[in-house]
């Protein structure tokens, strides 16, 4: 019969800092697991809870190039403004808006843990 392993506890800035190295670029969870001795499962649920979630901004930053902006639309009553927000939340904004406002309530977002 094979020993069983005691149960062992981890410290919340333990797993905090545990899940973030599974978020780095080329990063392996199984890699990051055997490398702190801990099981596949035990950190994909670590994951997804939100008491162990990495701050990270989902957005990538963006160039526009003046020679491909159509200089013909205007923001009328008509308008539709979408956004892809992390792959999964949606934005569309019909008529006008204040694009101060907009930009407080996307930097209010976080991605989901």
């Amino acid at each position: 019969m094979s020993k069983r392993r005691a149960h062992r506890t981890f410290s919340t800035d333990f797993k905090k800092q545990v899940v973030a190295q599974t978020y780095e670029p080329v990063a392996s969870v199984s890699v990051v697991a055997r490398r702190h001795d801990i099981n596949n499962n035990q950190l994909f649920k670590w994951r997804d809870d939100p008491r162990y979630a990495v701050e990270t901004d989902c957005f990538l930053p963006i160039e526009i190039d003046a020679a491909h902006v159509d200089k013909t639309v205007t923001h009328s009553a008509t308008s539709e403004l979408v956004i892809w927000v992390c792959d999964d939340v949606r934005f569309a904004i019909k008529g006008n808006y204040d694009p101060s406002a907009l930009g407080t309530l996307i930097r209010s977002l976080r991605r989901p843990a």
